[in-house]
Parts: C-alpha cells; structure tokens; sequence
C-alpha cells in the first residue's frame, strides 16, 4: 500500500506540472511560481534546522517514559511553529533583502506579482514544519499510512486548485493551493494523532531535551542549509535572463529529477536501512560493497529513464504544449533536460556515497563538503557570467557536483 502511495504522489506530481504547463506556459507568471517556490523551500530549512533529529530523541525518551515523551513533543510542536511564524514575519518584513538576494533582475511588472504571490504563499511556513513533525511523530508509532496519504492529498488540492480556480486567480490560485493544503493535512493531524497514537497537540514552551535536539540538529542540517544556497545564486542569475527562462530551467530540472526519483528511490531506500543497521553495528567496512552495488543500479536505470525520455520528449513537448509554449521555450527545456542528464548520473553515483557518511553521522563532513560544492558552483556560475544563460549554470552544477562526488567516494573508500 505504501508503495502505491508513493507511487500516487509521484504521479499526482507529473500531472500538476503537466496542467501547469498546459495552463500558463513558461512565462513571467510560472518565473513567479518556481522563484517563490526556491524562496519558500529556503526559508523552510530554517525549521528543520533545529528539529531534524526530532525522531531520534523522541524514540530514547518513549522507551523510557511515555509521558516524557508526549511533553518533548509538546515542546517541539510549540517551537515548530513559532520558527514557523518568525520565518512569515521575516520573509515579508525583508522582502526587499529577499528580492535582491533572489532576483535582481526581475523587472516592476514580475517584482509585483513575485510580492503578491509571495505573500500569500508564505503562509504555508506556519504549519508546515509542524506537519512535518507529526508526520515524524506517527512514524515513531510506526503509524505510516496517514503521513504517505497526506503527500497524496498535497497534490490533489495543488491539481484542484489549479484547475478551478487560475482562469479567475491566475498564478495566485497555485499559492492559495498551497496552504489550503497545509492547512487541511495539519487539521486531518489534529484530528487523527490523539486517536492513533495517544499524544495530545498542546502548547508548551519547554522540554529539557530541545537543547540536545537542537544542537545535534544543527550539526546534521548545516551542511544542507548551505548546499541549499545552490538555489539562492541559481535565482539570482535566471532572474537577469528574458522573462520565462526562469522556467524553461525548472521545468527541465523537474523532469530529470522526477526521472531521478523514480529510479532511485527505491534502491537508496533500502540501502540507507541496511547501512544505518551497518554503521549502529560498527560493521562500516561492509557498507562499502553494498554502495557499490546501489551504485551500478543507480545509474543504469537513471540511464536507460533518461535515454527513453530523450527520444520522446521532443514530440511529447510539441504534441501537448504547442498552444501554450512557443517552438523556442520547447528547444530550451529539451536542451536543458539533456544537459542536466550528466549531473543526476553525477548525483546517481554520489548518492550512496552521502547516505554512508549520514549513517556514521558525520555530520561535519557533509557540512564542509557542502561548502566547498557551493563556493565550486558560484566560482563556476562567476566565471560563466550570465551572458551563457542557463546552460552556464548546469555546467557550474556539473564541475560543482563531481567534485562534491569526489569527496564523499574518498572520504568513504578510505574508511
């Protein structure tokens, strides 16, 4: 069941798109969606930041203390969303810092809409960090179900949204979508986690362990915020370009990382599993044939998805999106998907590789290679300039990702 869950929030994922596309093209208002989209993703790193490692603590606390534990969470479910409103309050109170941090080169006309649609779609940072938590939360009770269907009711109100309401709202209807969607998976929460796992959502504004949770969260997170910053100097350059070549690249990156997810996912499930196991075990040396393996299928069945695909597309493209998109926007995403294809085989490679050092829980050595992958990508984005558009910024990505690959595979190999 689980995996058709999945299965079904993958799918629901392809058709959004699709219908976004068909809807509005690739333009100054789908710049507005996919540039809000990066801003939203990065400030909710903010809330992970210091509740990553909430399952962990939870889980030592409940086998020793029920109670305890049910005041932990209390504790963290309250933090949850004061970061979250901190983060509403910051992003609109310093949108001026956020635009020019973002994009630059947005003229009045996209600025506008970006500020309106902005405004509206942050309101997801309130409750979507303490969905998040539940989420963890019923998993600790190994209640999965509900967090799975929840990703599918995402979808489904983002598709509903788009479809009903963006001939009257426009783009906007998609921000709306987006905490509608918030709000009904954090209701059906409410309602559902007391009856399934005995835990009641009340506000408290301490717990002795959120300092240990914290602390440990913020050494495992760093080194994604600051490889998250990859998308902060990739806005900043597309926002300079013509108005919809903010699009035409996400477009392109969704369908190879969509491509990416549906090949891998399963693979790098199961290896992350046996590698904690592995690692808890201070077995490390066996892990190493097993990212070998997960390696090999990785990237033969990455490639065999993205040779299919780059056989298809062009006709797909024309075929379903000729009323909506010019010949030009076309050639773009097709030649940006083809030229993203090197750094997901990249990433394919990688992959297992990251999850090992996670399993040691090093977190430090995914921070400082995560800063050297982001000063390799703005070192590169700089030297290509904006005149090479968006392909100067795939292969920044590229040199940026196989030294990030590099890394990991030596640091690894030499354990």
């Amino acid at each position: 069941m689980y995996h058709a869950l999945n299965a079904s929030q993958v799918a629901l994922g392809v058709v959004f798109h699709f219908l976004l596309a068909r809807r509005f093209g690739a333009g100054a208002e789908t710049d507005v969606f996919f540039l809000s989209a990066v801003v939203i993703g990065f400030l909710s790193l903010i809330g992970s930041l210091f509740s990553e490692m909430f399952l962990q603590h939870y889980c030592k606390l409940l086998a020793r203390d029920t109670g305890n534990a049910e005041e932990f969470y209390q504790a963290a479910f309250t933090h949850s969303i004061l970061l979250g409103a901190i983060s509403i309050a910051f992003g609109n109170s310093f949108f001026h810092l956020i635009t020019g941090l973002f994009a630059p080169g947005f003229d009045d006309g996209r600025a506008s809409l970006f500020r309106d649609f902005f405004f509206l779609h942050s309101g997801t940072l309130l409750l979507s960090r303490a969905v998040g938590l539940n989420n963890s939360l019923l998993n600790a009770h190994m209640r999965f179900f509900l967090p799975y269907f929840l990703s599918v009711v995402l979808q489904a109100i983002n598709i509903i949204f788009l479809v009903a309401f963006s001939d009257r709202w426009g783009i906007r209807a998609l921000a709306a979508g987006s905490v509608t969607g918030v709000l009904v998976s954090f209701g059906i929460q409410a309602l559902a986690v007391p009856r399934l796992v005995g835990v009641r959502m009340r506000i408290r504004l301490w717990h002795p362990s959120i300092r240990p949770m914290a602390a440990s969260s913020v050494s495992l997170r760093l080194g994604y915020q600051v490889w998250g910053l990859r998308d902060l100097i990739t806005a900043n350059v597309l926002s300079r370009l013509p108005a919809g070549s903010v699009s035409e690249f996400f477009y392109a990156m969704r369908i190879v990382s969509i491509l990416f997810t549906v090949t891998s996912s399963p693979i790098l499930q199961i290896f992350q599993s046996k590698a904690s196991h592995l690692a808890a075990e201070e077995r490390a040396k066996d892990i190493l044939p097993l990212a070998r393996q997960a390696i090999l299928k990785n990237v033969l069945l990455f490639s065999a998805a993205a040779l299919v695909t780059a056989v298809l597309l062009p006709e797909a493209l024309h075929r379903l999106f000729r009323e909506a998109m010019s010949p030009d926007s076309m050639d773009s995403i097709y030649y940006l998907f083809l030229a993203f294809v090197p750094v997901y085989v990249i990433m394919a490679v990688e992959a297992p590789y990251l999850q090992t050092v996670i399993a040691m829980v090093r977190g430090d050595v995914v921070f400082w290679i995560s800063t050297v992958f982001i000063t390799v990508y703005f070192l590169g984005v700089q030297a290509m300039g904006v005149s090479r558009g968006p392909f100067g910024l795939v292969v920044s990505m590229a040199v940026a990702q196989a030294v990030n690959l590099l890394l990991y595979a030596r640091f690894v190999e030499q354990r």
